[in-house]
């Protein structure tokens, strides 16, 4: 077995925080408003999913595009486990989470994010955070340099830190060092997918059910969905956080 030992410098993240990217004004409100619905990560991926057969062994629980009339995306896989005899009523679920302008900005907080996002989609659809597992998948730069170096070094050090908190382990990955093409690079990239199984009736499909239902828009800190996500799963967590809701009216914002 070869072993090296590298330096790496972790460079902070530029003046401006990626989080108040978003913020707006009624002066600049249609200016930031186009922008969004411009951005490619905004833009609808149907016509790339269904290039893909989604039904494909019969077991598919969750089209990757629900409701009436088949528009409202899936936050992920959801299939019943193939068996030799009979019926199940178990089925897996795989979410991923990764946001290329976060990362770009700060790959401590890209792979933080990451990691947070896919567990978060996991528990939107019905499973359980205690029964996740992760898989990273990183791609990088070609690395050369101690700056180079430090951004996988961030990246992972901001993964660990979400595993940490989520008390989540990832037990496996694939990694890629060679991002670079003359003078183009990849953006730092460290993917989660959070993968586990449920009960078919504890599905949640992401589309709305009846009219009258509740929208609600929450603004919560990382520290603060991280406790959220933890103590979700008692029942007790449950009815006192649905009792909060109703006592809070949310103010959406952009």
């Amino acid at each position: 077995m070869v072993q090296t030992n590298s330096e790496a410098i972790i460079t902070a993240p530029a003046d401006r925080s990626y989080f108040l990217r978003g913020s707006s004004s009624a002066d600049n409100f249609k200016e930031k408003w186009l922008a969004a619905v411009s951005d490619l990560n905004t833009a609808s991926q149907q016509g790339l999913a269904e290039r893909f057969d989604s039904t494909v062994g019969a077991n598919t629980v969750l089209m990757p595009f629900g409701g009436k009339f088949q528009k409202t995306p899936t936050q992920g896989m959801v299939a019943k486990l193939p068996v030799l005899n009979g019926e199940t009523t178990t089925a897996s679920i795989m979410t991923h989470g990764f946001v290329p302008e976060l990362s770009d900005w700060s790959p401590y907080h890209g792979a933080q994010y990451a990691v947070l996002l896919s567990v978060a989609k996991l528990v939107a659809l019905g499973g359980r955070r205690e029964d996740a597992y992760l898989t990273l998948q990183e791609y990088f730069e070609r690395l050369n340099s101690k700056e180079s170096w430090g951004k996988p070094v961030s990246a992972l050090l901001g993964a660990y830190k979400a595993q940490k908190e989520l008390e989540i382990g990832a037990i496996g990955g694939k990694d890629s060092m060679s991002g670079t093409f003359m003078d183009l690079t990849v953006p730092p990239t460290l993917v989660s997918f959070a993968v586990g199984t449920a009960h078919v009736d504890n599905i949640v499909s992401q589309d709305l059910k009846d009219v009258d239902h509740r929208l609600v828009i929450l603004r919560c800190t990382l520290a603060c969905t991280m406790t959220l996500l933890i103590g979700i799963d008692s029942k007790k967590t449950v009815t006192s956080y649905k009792n909060k809701l109703k006592k809070v009216v949310f103010t959406p914002r952009m």
